[in-house]
């Protein structure tokens, strides 16, 4: 796909409402969609899903071994390679697999920033979490994720 249309879609779904976390009244977040934002931009990318046999996203944590383990359909990147990709309109998935749940968002194509957290160049990330909006991987992530691209 173009570089446009893979902002147009990362873009669309970033403002989408229902995506929002659920917080309470003290303001902790309570649920996330990672995983359900992570279908609807493949789904709009017409790139196959990852569902369960109910034909519902399966969560994070699955979505990071169905990547890992389906190189037919997916390839391990570094960081800067994620990057490259994204900015060539290659749908690139940021994954970190957690104790309960873990964490999945999208590159945006965009040139890394520097992470002082970090200590180096980070991919820009279209994060849908506890934050949403578009970051540096290390505001989505506390350590470095695995980055996955669609098979070119």
């Amino acid at each position: 796909m173009t570089v446009e249309r893979l902002k147009e879609i990362l873009d669309k779904v970033l403002h989408q409402d229902d995506l929002k976390p659920v917080v309470d009244q003290q303001g902790h977040v309570l649920t996330t969609y990672c995983n359900i934002a992570l279908d609807r931009i493949l789904t709009l990318a017409n790139l196959p899903r990852m569902i369960s046999a109910k034909n519902v996203p399966i969560m994070a944590n699955d979505m990071c071994d169905y990547m890992r383990d389906n190189t037919d359909k997916w390839t391990k990147v570094s960081g800067d390679v994620a990057c490259a990709r994204a900015s060539q309109g290659v749908l690139v998935v940021a994954c970190q697999k957690a104790k309960g749940h873990g964490h999945v968002c999208c590159v945006y194509p965009m040139t890394e920033e520097f992470s002082s957290s970090w200590g180096k160049p980070v991919p820009m990330v279209a994060n849908i979490g506890k934050t949403v909006g578009i970051m540096r991987a290390s505001q989505a992530f506390r350590t470095e994720p695995g980055y996955y691209s669609i098979k070119i």
